[in-house]
């Protein structure tokens, strides 16, 4: 299962969810520029400032009901 805590969360200017990040510096660097605002620290959300593309991507969530121990995948 993955750490969702190792994931920077990024939201669009006009409050649509993007696709989350492990690129910490370049987040560093948005938030040294002020083209980024930071929103929440935990779980860390960033919001951008100016107009951005809608990146989105399709996730699939697997469930598995199994004998002893029942978990979800992402």
């Amino acid at each position: 299962m993955r750490k969702l805590l190792n994931y920077v969360y990024v939201i669009a200017k006009v409050d649509r969810p993007l696709i989350n990040t492990k690129k910490f510096g370049i987040i560093r660097s948005f938030l040294d520029e002020d083209k980024t605002v930071s929103l929440k620290t935990k779980p860390f959300t960033i919001q951008f400032s100016y107009e951005t593309g809608h990146h989105i991507k399709d996730i699939t969530v697997g469930v598995d009901a199994g004998y002893q121990n029942i978990g979800y995948l992402l």
